[in-house]
């Protein structure tokens, strides 16, 4: 079941989701880009390819974002947190989606965004690309980028991501840890 406006603000009220109370829709939680992202570091030529089987991850290089935002030029792959805080019980999952204004300009979300019961203490990492061939886009923290939407279901119990989780309490943008 989605969970609803009403329940949405409980669960902030509850510490479940640290999100700005007036982000909140009628199914989702606006979530807003922070401030650091990982970018494609052009200038390492040493990994060409990467070799997904020996859990390898792209050369990225970690930017600090200021109020001006950041210049992401067409094609490239970036990673960014977000600001809110995200604490699930086993009983909630939650889906990044981005909104659609922003796709409309040209960014892509990589589609891995699931956020499975029991993950905890934890910022959300989101996977962008700008599609665009001739323009950049700025990206600035603070930016509404995209929703979460999250589901009530039974509890996980020991399937939680609070046991079997690698990603609980990241802060800040976070890197492939491998493929498993």
């Amino acid at each position: 079941m989605v969970i609803s406006f009403n329940q949405l603000h409980q669960l902030i009220e509850q510490g479940v989701i640290d999100a700005l109370p007036e982000n909140v829709n009628a199914a989702s939680i606006d979530i807003r880009i922070g401030d650091e992202i990982m970018i494609e570091d052009t200038v390492r030529t040493d990994q060409v390819v990467i070799d997904l089987d020996q859990k390898q991850a792209p050369n990225l290089k970690k930017i600090k974002v200021g109020e001006e935002g950041v210049v992401i030029p067409p094609g490239a792959f970036f990673l960014a947190t977000s600001i809110e805080t995200f604490n699930l019980p086993d009983t909630i999952s939650a889906e990044f989606k981005l909104r659609s204004s922003v796709a409309r300009s040209g960014l892509q979300h990589m589609l891995a965004g699931w956020c499975d019961a029991g993950w905890h203490g934890s910022q959300l990492t989101m996977e962008f690309k700008n599609e665009l061939r001739n323009h950049s886009m700025l990206v600035k923290p603070g930016m509404r980028i995209g929703q979460m939407v999250f589901f009530e279901h039974e509890s996980a119990s020991e399937g939680s991501y609070a046991i079997k989780g690698r990603y609980n309490n990241q802060v800040g943008v976070q890197e492939s840890k491998g493929i498993s």
